[in-house]
């Protein structure tokens, strides 16, 4: 823990500090870093406030704890006891014959002469909390030319001085060039994360690690980064719109709006100028140019909640996972020729990365809690980190792969081969949700589609050549001309690639399952069809029901009809005689 930082610039070109954790110390430095050393090592507690004799080269400092003022060279020799305070001294300066230091309680300013030990005399009274004091007598500071007072000692941003004379440096992140005095006017790799509504970057440019707040309008809750690298432009979601800006957090536009907060992730082709995103709510992949023209849907058959999506320019591949059928894929990025390359022991895949160097994929299940990778074909499975992961956001650079630990609200970091060197990068984080790497290219790579592959709307690369596609009335067709067939996904079984057990062993193994995108839709089919079978039998058996019961009720009423029609007979017998007569009535 860093304490009271004095610099003696103008003469001795000297930087001095207190250290306050588990080991005291002052330490001196020249002003550029160089030459740390340790002149003070024992008998302090709490040394929490330093000045400078310019003339007399003496380092004086104030012991809160102790309650007395020490001093001693430049070199930590000849240290001796100035004076004893009454109560702790809070801050320290020197002016002229005296040193000057303020007191908490009973809130006072005091001074002793600078070379007279024990006596304290009492300046001011009725002071509140004072917490920091400085003076400066520049008719008693020697002041001594340098290089640096001309051009800035051809520095592009920073001159210090030293020992045998200047050095250049830049700032956090930057790298000083080969020349030894112009610095990058960005880092060439950096990881950017989120945290709250604000977005954070590290530069991998240097050995200092530190998080710093990117000036980025608009940023609430970010769920998603990415980047197209031959720009240095930044994209972002916050689940609802995608936003872009430079990565220095200029130049904030609204790229893409939408209706519902559906967006879950995107992804960027440098190369073809193309962005894709998922819409998780709606069940669909949708693409559009980077400046959010030409907007459409990629693929919206076969998808349940597409979540993460990560795009391989190079290779013209499109990944993606898809957490209500457990799965990750691959497609080419016109939306064919796709392939489940992990469905075995997927629970909810997210946070997907791919590294382009080696052609992994790396993912991590919220389920499982642990990070894995495998082949861009499924194959050699592995799993890299297999204990207590709960990332959100994944991305790889360089040696390691990175991600936002939503437990320890943290930015952690691991060998990207072996899981080994686990480190935590930026902690206290507050809902750490994206994170990327950006690695800046000087040239882009060529793909059939640099240039936009001569085609006059979007170009799509596959890894066999490219797709020229067009948008109309919102529409994607696969030519330049809307006059074509719609796009639609044939319904074809979606291959199932060979993945590897996990663990150590990298032999090859069947993944056990062939997935069927379109196996919903057949489905249904079949039942329309048979439905329709049994609806037309139905209707000809009533008909022919009908037509029967309709004949028989005929028959009966001409029966009935007929028996009305007939005359009525009456036999009447004479007793007498014993003869019958037969009257007829009609």
């Amino acid at each position: 823990m860093g304490g009271h930082i004095l610099k003696d610039f103008n003469f001795f070109r000297f930087i001095f500090w207190a250290d306050l954790g588990k080991e005291v110390s002052i330490s001196r430095a020249n002003t550029d870093g160089s030459s740390h050393s340790k002149i003070v090592t024992s008998g302090m507690k709490w040394p929490n406030s330093l000045t400078v004799d310019h003339v007399a080269k003496h380092l004086y400092w104030a012991d809160y704890l102790q309650q007395r003022i020490e001093l001693c060279d430049f070199n930590g020799k000849n240290r001796r006891q100035l004076v004893t305070t009454l109560a702790g001294p809070s801050s320290l300066t020197l002016f002229s014959r005296f040193v000057y230091w303020s007191e908490w309680q009973p809130n006072v300013l005091r001074k002793s002469g600078k070379t007279q030990d024990g006596l304290a005399i009492t300046v001011m009274n009725g002071l509140k909390r004072v917490t920091g004091i400085q003076a400066v007598n520049l008719r008693k500071v020697p002041v001594s030319k340098s290089e640096c007072e001309r051009n800035n000692g051809n520095c592009s941003h920073f001159c210090l001085k030293n020992s045998v004379g200047i050095s250049c440096a830049c700032p956090v992140g930057l790298k000083l060039r080969d020349d030894g005095q112009t610095c990058n006017k960005s880092p060439k790799r950096s990881i950017f994360y989120s945290t709250g509504g604000k977005m954070k970057r590290i530069s991998l440019d240097t050995d200092d690690l530190t998080g710093f707040i990117l000036p980025v309008k608009f940023v609430t809750i970010t769920e998603n980064f990415a980047f197209d690298v031959t720009t240095n432009h930044i994209y972002w979601t916050d689940g609802t719109n995608i936003y872009s800006s430079l990565t220095n957090g200029s130049n904030t536009k609204t790229v893409i709006t939408s209706t519902t907060s559906s967006i879950k992730s995107l992804s960027v082709d440098w190369i073809s100028g193309n962005l894709f995103w998922t819409d998780f709510l709606n069940g669909k992949i949708k693409i559009s140019n980077l400046d959010g023209s030409l907007g459409a849907n990629l693929m919206s058959h076969g998808l349940e909640t597409p979540r993460d999506i990560v795009v391989d320019p190079m290779k013209g591949l499109l990944f993606f996972t898809d957490t209500g059928r457990k799965v990750i894929e691959r497609s080419y990025t016109n939306g064919q020729s796709r392939i489940v390359i992990a469905s075995r022991g997927i629970y909810y895949p997210v946070g997907l990365a791919a590294d382009f160097d080696t052609e992994f994929l790396y993912w991590t299940d919220s389920m499982y809690h642990t990070i894995e990778r495998c082949t861009y074909d499924g194959r050699r499975r592995f799993t890299v980190v297999n204990r207590d992961v709960h990332a959100f956001g994944l991305a790889v650079l360089g040696s390691y792969v990175y991600w936002t630990d939503n437990r320890q609200h943290a930015l952690l970091r691991a060998d990207k081969e072996t899981g080994s060197q686990r480190s935590l990068l930026d902690e206290h984080l507050e809902i750490p949700l994206a994170v990327a790497a950006l690695s800046i290219r000087k040239n882009p790579e060529t793909s059939s589609c640099f240039k936009n592959g001569n085609c006059k709307n979007l170009c799509l690369p596959t890894p066999n050549g490219r797709s020229c596609a067009s948008v109309c009335d919102g529409k994607l067709y696969l030519k330049d001309s809307c006059d074509i067939q719609k796009i639609t996904p044939k319904p074809t079984q979606i291959k199932s690639s060979i993945s590897c057990r996990l663990g150590h062993d990298s032999k090859n193994c069947s993944d056990g399952s062939v997935k069927n995108v379109t196996k919903g839709k057949e489905t249904m089919k079949i039942a329309y069809v048979v439905g329709g079978i049994v609806f037309v039998a139905f209707i000809v058996t009533m008909s022919v029901l009908v037509f029967l019961c309709h004949r028989r009720l005929k028959a009966a009423v001409g029966k009935n009809k007929q028996k009305q029609m007939m005359p009525w007979r009456v036999t009447f017998e004479n007793r007498r005689t014993g003869d019958a007569r037969i009257h007829e009535a009609r």
